[in-house]
Protein backbone atom coordinates (compact mmCIF):
# COMPACT_ATOMS: atom_id res chain seq x y z
CA UNK A 1 0.00 0.00 0.00
CA UNK A 2 1.16 3.15 -1.11
CA UNK A 3 -0.15 7.02 0.10
CA UNK A 4 0.50 10.11 -2.19
CA UNK A 5 -0.42 13.56 -1.45
CA UNK A 6 -1.06 16.02 -4.42
CA UNK A 7 -1.56 20.01 -4.48
CA UNK A 8 -3.69 21.73 -6.95
CA UNK A 9 -1.62 21.79 -9.83
CA UNK A 10 -0.82 17.94 -9.69
CA UNK A 11 -4.73 16.68 -9.33
CA UNK A 12 -6.14 16.70 -12.80
CA UNK A 13 -2.56 15.24 -14.47
CA UNK A 14 -3.05 11.96 -11.86
CA UNK A 15 -6.92 12.04 -12.77
CA UNK A 16 -6.02 11.63 -16.72
CA UNK A 17 -3.44 8.75 -15.81
CA UNK A 18 -5.28 7.19 -13.73
CA UNK A 19 -8.42 7.15 -16.33
CA UNK A 20 -5.72 6.62 -19.27
CA UNK A 21 -6.89 9.30 -21.01
CA UNK A 22 -3.56 10.03 -23.01
CA UNK A 23 -4.21 12.50 -26.15
CA UNK A 24 -2.61 9.87 -28.90
CA UNK A 25 0.75 11.39 -29.65
CA UNK A 26 1.65 10.97 -26.16
CA UNK A 27 3.40 7.76 -24.71
CA UNK A 28 3.01 6.88 -21.23
CA UNK A 29 5.55 7.59 -18.81
CA UNK A 30 5.10 4.34 -17.83
CA UNK A 31 6.41 1.62 -20.01
CA UNK A 32 4.86 -1.12 -18.21
CA UNK A 33 1.84 -0.08 -19.25
CA UNK A 34 0.15 -2.27 -22.29
CA UNK A 35 -2.19 0.34 -24.44
CA UNK A 36 -3.68 -2.92 -25.25
CA UNK A 37 -4.92 -4.43 -21.95
CA UNK A 38 -6.39 -1.20 -20.71
CA UNK A 39 -9.58 -1.74 -21.88
CA UNK A 40 -9.69 -4.66 -18.60
CA UNK A 41 -9.31 -1.34 -16.41
CA UNK A 42 -12.52 -0.26 -14.55
CA UNK A 43 -13.77 1.73 -12.25
CA UNK A 44 -15.89 1.31 -8.37
CA UNK A 45 -17.30 4.69 -8.76
CA UNK A 46 -18.76 7.36 -11.36
CA UNK A 47 -17.70 10.60 -10.78
CA UNK A 48 -18.20 11.58 -14.45
CA UNK A 49 -17.92 10.33 -18.12
CA UNK A 50 -14.33 12.05 -18.80
CA UNK A 51 -11.54 13.38 -16.16
CA UNK A 52 -12.40 17.02 -17.02
CA UNK A 53 -15.74 16.21 -15.50
CA UNK A 54 -14.31 13.85 -12.97
CA UNK A 55 -11.82 16.77 -11.71
CA UNK A 56 -15.12 18.94 -11.90
CA UNK A 57 -16.63 16.90 -9.16
CA UNK A 58 -13.56 17.18 -7.08
CA UNK A 59 -13.62 21.13 -7.17
CA UNK A 60 -17.27 21.07 -6.81
CA UNK A 61 -16.70 19.05 -3.36
CA UNK A 62 -13.97 21.21 -2.39
CA UNK A 63 -16.39 24.46 -2.40
CA UNK A 64 -18.47 23.08 0.43
CA UNK A 65 -15.33 22.13 2.46
CA UNK A 66 -13.38 24.94 4.40
CA UNK A 67 -9.72 25.38 3.33
CA UNK A 68 -7.19 27.94 3.32
CA UNK A 69 -5.45 29.67 0.36
CA UNK A 70 -1.81 28.18 0.86
CA UNK A 71 0.35 27.20 -2.59
CA UNK A 72 1.39 24.06 -0.75
CA UNK A 73 -1.99 22.89 -0.07
CA UNK A 74 -2.63 19.04 -0.48
CA UNK A 75 -6.00 18.80 -2.44
CA UNK A 76 -5.89 15.27 -3.26
CA UNK A 77 -4.55 11.99 -1.66
CA UNK A 78 -4.35 9.12 -3.42
CA UNK A 79 -3.60 5.25 -2.20
CA UNK A 80 -2.68 2.67 -4.48
CA UNK A 81 -3.38 -0.90 -3.18
CA UNK A 82 -1.63 -4.07 -5.20
CA UNK A 83 -3.38 -7.03 -5.08
CA UNK A 84 -1.34 -9.64 -3.37
CA UNK A 85 0.10 -12.62 -5.14
CA UNK A 86 -1.62 -15.16 -2.96
CA UNK A 87 -4.82 -13.80 -3.71
CA UNK A 88 -6.86 -16.49 -5.87
CA UNK A 89 -7.81 -14.84 -8.82
CA UNK A 90 -11.50 -15.91 -8.55
CA UNK A 91 -11.21 -13.29 -5.63
CA UNK A 92 -9.27 -10.76 -7.26
CA UNK A 93 -12.37 -8.07 -7.96
CA UNK A 94 -14.09 -8.93 -4.25
CA UNK A 95 -10.03 -8.01 -3.04
CA UNK A 96 -9.86 -4.55 -5.04
CA UNK A 97 -14.02 -3.78 -3.97
CA UNK A 98 -14.03 -4.91 -0.35
CA UNK A 99 -10.36 -2.62 -0.02
CA UNK A 100 -12.22 0.06 -1.43
CA UNK A 101 -15.04 -0.43 1.19
CA UNK A 102 -12.40 -0.20 3.92
CA UNK A 103 -10.67 2.98 2.80
CA UNK A 104 -13.92 4.98 2.44
CA UNK A 105 -14.57 3.55 6.07
CA UNK A 106 -11.44 5.07 7.43
CA UNK A 107 -12.59 8.64 5.72
CA UNK A 108 -14.53 11.44 7.88
CA UNK A 109 -16.25 11.82 4.35
CA UNK A 110 -16.71 8.82 3.62
CA UNK A 111 -17.32 7.48 -0.09
CA UNK A 112 -18.41 11.05 -1.16
CA UNK A 113 -15.09 12.40 -0.79
CA UNK A 114 -13.78 9.72 -3.63
CA UNK A 115 -13.25 11.02 -6.92
CA UNK A 116 -11.62 8.16 -8.21
CA UNK A 117 -11.06 4.17 -7.52
CA UNK A 118 -9.54 2.87 -10.66
CA UNK A 119 -8.32 -0.93 -11.02
CA UNK A 120 -5.31 -1.40 -13.36
CA UNK A 121 -5.01 -4.48 -15.08
CA UNK A 122 -2.86 -3.06 -18.07
CA UNK A 123 0.89 -3.32 -16.07
CA UNK A 124 2.75 -5.90 -17.04
CA UNK A 125 6.43 -5.77 -15.33
CA UNK A 126 9.15 -8.45 -16.51
CA UNK A 127 11.59 -10.67 -14.07
CA UNK A 128 15.21 -10.64 -14.92
CA UNK A 129 14.71 -13.68 -16.08
CA UNK A 130 12.17 -12.66 -18.96
CA UNK A 131 8.84 -14.13 -16.35
CA UNK A 132 6.17 -11.72 -16.64
CA UNK A 133 4.84 -10.78 -13.16
CA UNK A 134 1.08 -9.30 -13.03
CA UNK A 135 0.93 -6.30 -11.02
CA UNK A 136 -3.17 -5.59 -10.77
CA UNK A 137 -3.68 -2.59 -8.63
CA UNK A 138 -6.49 0.16 -7.55
CA UNK A 139 -6.43 3.85 -7.40
CA UNK A 140 -8.57 5.93 -4.80
CA UNK A 141 -8.19 9.50 -4.86
CA UNK A 142 -10.27 11.27 -2.27
CA UNK A 143 -10.59 14.95 -0.82
CA UNK A 144 -8.97 14.59 2.77
CA UNK A 145 -11.73 16.49 3.97
CA UNK A 146 -12.02 16.09 8.15
CA UNK A 147 -14.10 17.13 10.54
CA UNK A 148 -14.21 21.48 10.69
CA UNK A 149 -15.33 22.28 14.39
CA UNK A 150 -13.51 25.68 14.27
CA UNK A 151 -15.40 27.48 10.99
CA UNK A 152 -19.29 28.47 11.22
CA UNK A 153 -20.85 27.30 7.72
CA UNK A 154 -18.77 23.96 7.16
CA UNK A 155 -18.78 20.68 8.28
CA UNK A 156 -15.64 19.97 7.09
CA UNK A 157 -12.10 21.09 6.37
CA UNK A 158 -9.00 20.11 4.34
CA UNK A 159 -6.46 18.60 6.41
CA UNK A 160 -4.62 15.49 4.33
CA UNK A 161 -1.92 15.31 7.70
CA UNK A 162 -4.80 14.23 9.90
CA UNK A 163 -5.40 11.64 7.72
CA UNK A 164 -1.94 10.53 6.45
CA UNK A 165 0.03 10.73 9.93
CA UNK A 166 2.16 7.82 10.46
CA UNK A 167 -0.03 6.36 13.29
CA UNK A 168 -2.87 6.72 11.29
CA UNK A 169 -0.58 5.00 8.37
CA UNK A 170 0.65 1.86 10.36
CA UNK A 171 -3.09 1.24 11.15
CA UNK A 172 -4.25 0.34 7.41
CA UNK A 173 -2.18 -2.53 6.84
CA UNK A 174 -3.51 -4.39 9.74
CA UNK A 175 -6.88 -3.12 10.00
CA UNK A 176 -7.47 -3.63 5.93
CA UNK A 177 -6.17 -7.58 7.11
CA UNK A 178 -8.64 -7.39 9.17
CA UNK A 179 -11.90 -6.25 7.17
CA UNK A 180 -10.65 -8.80 4.50
CA UNK A 181 -10.46 -11.94 6.72
CA UNK A 182 -13.89 -10.63 7.93
CA UNK A 183 -15.16 -10.35 4.14
CA UNK A 184 -13.77 -13.97 3.51
CA UNK A 185 -10.94 -12.70 1.21
CA UNK A 186 -7.83 -15.16 1.44
CA UNK A 187 -5.03 -12.39 0.74
CA UNK A 188 -2.33 -11.43 2.61
CA UNK A 189 -1.68 -7.58 2.91
CA UNK A 190 -0.24 -7.43 6.68
CA UNK A 191 1.88 -9.89 8.73
CA UNK A 192 2.63 -9.67 12.14
CA UNK A 193 6.33 -8.98 13.31
CA UNK A 194 8.10 -12.26 14.31
CA UNK A 195 10.30 -11.39 17.82
CA UNK A 196 11.68 -7.36 17.65
CA UNK A 197 12.54 -7.09 13.98
CA UNK A 198 12.16 -3.97 12.69
CA UNK A 199 10.04 -3.17 9.31
CA UNK A 200 11.47 -2.09 6.15
CA UNK A 201 8.58 -0.09 4.71
CA UNK A 202 8.65 -0.19 0.96
CA UNK A 203 7.05 1.70 -1.99
CA UNK A 204 5.13 0.36 -4.67
CA UNK A 205 7.50 1.92 -6.59
CA UNK A 206 10.26 0.78 -4.62
CA UNK A 207 8.79 -2.89 -4.98
CA UNK A 208 8.44 -2.84 -8.41
CA UNK A 209 11.85 -1.64 -8.91
CA UNK A 210 13.33 -4.75 -6.51
CA UNK A 211 11.49 -7.64 -8.87
CA UNK A 212 12.50 -5.20 -11.89
CA UNK A 213 15.97 -5.37 -10.70
CA UNK A 214 16.22 -9.45 -8.83
CA UNK A 215 13.45 -11.29 -10.07
CA UNK A 216 12.09 -11.10 -6.52
CA UNK A 217 8.20 -10.83 -6.27
CA UNK A 218 7.11 -9.22 -3.11
CA UNK A 219 3.39 -7.42 -2.34
CA UNK A 220 3.97 -6.68 1.45
CA UNK A 221 6.95 -4.66 4.07
CA UNK A 222 9.49 -6.69 5.67
CA UNK A 223 11.21 -6.88 8.93
CA UNK A 224 15.32 -6.57 8.56
CA UNK A 225 15.35 -9.97 8.83
CA UNK A 226 13.44 -11.26 6.50
CA UNK A 227 14.48 -8.77 3.54
CA UNK A 228 18.11 -9.89 4.81
CA UNK A 229 16.97 -13.70 4.05
CA UNK A 230 16.25 -13.05 0.90
CA UNK A 231 19.05 -10.93 -0.16
CA UNK A 232 21.37 -13.95 1.22
CA UNK A 233 19.24 -16.38 -0.53
CA UNK A 234 19.30 -14.31 -4.00
CA UNK A 235 22.74 -13.95 -3.95
CA UNK A 236 23.02 -17.62 -3.27
CA UNK A 237 21.28 -18.26 -6.10
CA UNK A 238 23.07 -16.19 -8.16
CA UNK A 239 26.87 -17.95 -7.44
CA UNK A 240 24.49 -20.97 -8.68
CA UNK A 241 23.74 -19.47 -11.72
CA UNK A 242 27.11 -18.62 -12.37
CA UNK A 243 28.31 -21.80 -11.57
CA UNK A 244 25.69 -23.59 -14.20
CA UNK A 245 26.83 -20.90 -16.59
CA UNK A 246 30.24 -21.46 -16.23
CA UNK A 247 29.39 -25.75 -16.62
CA UNK A 248 27.55 -24.57 -19.56
CA UNK A 249 30.14 -22.62 -21.12
CA UNK A 250 32.57 -25.84 -20.73
CA UNK A 251 30.22 -28.11 -22.35
CA UNK A 252 30.13 -25.60 -25.49
CA UNK A 253 33.27 -25.22 -25.54
CA UNK A 254 33.98 -29.60 -25.64
CA UNK A 255 31.12 -29.71 -28.40
CA UNK A 256 33.03 -27.08 -30.36
CA UNK A 257 36.47 -29.49 -29.98
CA UNK A 258 34.40 -32.63 -31.15
CA UNK A 259 32.55 -30.85 -33.68
CA UNK A 260 35.50 -29.95 -35.36
CA UNK A 261 37.37 -33.00 -34.88
CA UNK A 262 34.58 -34.66 -37.21
CA UNK A 263 34.62 -32.06 -39.41
CA UNK A 264 38.47 -32.76 -39.69
CA UNK A 265 38.36 -36.77 -40.06
CA UNK A 266 35.32 -36.30 -42.44
CA UNK A 267 37.86 -33.45 -44.80
CA UNK A 268 40.48 -36.71 -44.27
CA UNK A 269 38.10 -39.28 -45.63
CA UNK A 270 37.23 -36.83 -48.49
CA UNK A 271 40.56 -36.08 -49.14
CA UNK A 272 41.69 -39.96 -49.66
CA UNK A 273 38.72 -40.79 -51.85
CA UNK A 274 40.50 -40.29 -55.11
CA UNK A 275 43.61 -42.11 -53.91
CA UNK A 276 41.31 -45.46 -53.68
CA UNK A 277 39.42 -44.58 -56.96
CA UNK A 278 43.55 -44.72 -58.31
CA UNK A 279 44.52 -47.92 -57.06
CA UNK A 280 41.22 -49.75 -58.96
CA UNK A 281 43.15 -49.56 -62.30
CA UNK A 282 45.11 -52.59 -62.81
CA UNK A 283 43.21 -54.99 -60.32
CA UNK A 284 41.25 -58.13 -60.52
CA UNK A 285 38.72 -56.20 -62.66
CA UNK A 286 41.05 -53.58 -64.47
CA UNK A 287 42.42 -54.15 -68.14
CA UNK A 288 43.73 -56.86 -69.51
CA UNK A 289 42.19 -59.55 -67.22
CA UNK A 290 40.59 -62.40 -67.75
CA UNK A 291 37.72 -60.53 -66.64
CA UNK A 292 38.09 -57.55 -68.96
CA UNK A 293 37.22 -59.82 -72.20
CA UNK A 294 40.05 -57.78 -74.10
CA UNK A 295 42.83 -60.31 -75.25
CA UNK A 296 40.38 -63.41 -74.56
CA UNK A 297 37.33 -64.01 -76.05
CA UNK A 298 37.61 -60.93 -78.51
CA UNK A 299 40.68 -63.39 -79.89
CA UNK A 300 38.84 -66.45 -80.41
CA UNK A 301 36.07 -64.64 -82.15
CA UNK A 302 38.82 -62.99 -84.51
CA UNK A 303 39.81 -66.44 -85.21
CA UNK A 304 36.25 -67.75 -86.49
CA UNK A 305 35.63 -65.18 -88.86
CA UNK A 306 38.95 -65.86 -90.47
CA UNK A 307 39.00 -66.41 -94.67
Amino acid sequence: MEVIKFQASEVAFHIRHDLRELPNEKQYGNTSIDPALSPGNYSLIYRGKNASEVNQYRKNLEKEIFHYNRKNLVHAVEVVIQCPADCPPEQKESFFQESYNYICSTLPMGEKCVFVAEVHTDEKHYAPNGTMISKDHLHIMYVPGVLDTKHDGYQYRLCADQLTKKAKFREMHPGLQKHLNEAGIHATVYRKKEGDGKTVSLSVKQLKELTAKTGITLDHSLTVDELVSIINSNILHEKQREIMQAELLSKEKKITELENKVEHLEEKIRSSEPKAKEAAWGNDAGWGTASSGWGTNHTKKSEEFTW
